[in-house]
């Protein structure tokens, strides 16, 4: 895993990396996947599709909202134009394996803090390990009017625990606050 904080130290590593195919980019929502899916296509001309815009309404686990068949059909003719795709959006690594798809590379965003650079959301993922721990930081940000986290960050902390993607990515973007 390489960590990069500059969006043109990225993109000069993923064209260096000559590869073809869905770039995903993942991580939790708010952390700038999607202003650094736009500063990447800018740097290297590839396309960025955002799962975004293949959502339905609801409140359900983001990755069960998803209108996957126009999705697929959609990166199909993207993937048809431009050699590589980034897939902009949360929990890419269910997106994609309910797609059928694998992806040519990964891109982790982590949003960071303090002197330290601690992660932000690493007290979510240690919190999901242990049940009452996680309730209780889903009480205390109800009470604190959110500190920042949402439904859709504590439906993603299964998937971390499960899938690793902040440790399984190929790079690494970090980006401070």
């Amino acid at each position: 895993m390489i960590i990069f904080e500059k969006p043109r130290d990225l993109a000069r590593a993923l064209l260096a990396r000559d590869a073809k195919g869905i770039l995903s980019l993942d991580g939790f929502p708010d952390v700038g996947k999607s202003t650094l899916a736009r500063k990447l296509a800018e740097e290297t001309g590839f396309a960025v599709v955002s799962t975004d815009v293949f959502m339905r309404p609801g409140r359900e686990k983001f990755w069960t909202l998803l209108r996957y068949p126009d999705l697929k059909e959609h990166l199909a003719q993207v993937l048809a134009r431009s050699r590589m795709a980034i897939l902009d959006g949360c929990a890419s690594i269910y997106v994609l394996r309910e797609l059928g798809q694998e992806p040519c590379a990964s891109i982790y965003v982590k949003r960071v803090a303090g002197s330290d650079g601690r992660w932000v959301h690493e007290p979510l993922i240690e919190a999901g390990k242990d049940a009452r721990k996680l309730l209780e930081i889903q009480e205390t940000s109800k009470l604190q009017g959110g500190m920042g986290f949402n439904y859709l960050h504590f439906d993603l902390v299964p998937y971390h625990l499960a899938e690793e993607p902040h440790l399984r990515s190929d790079f690494v973007f970090q980006q401070s606050f």
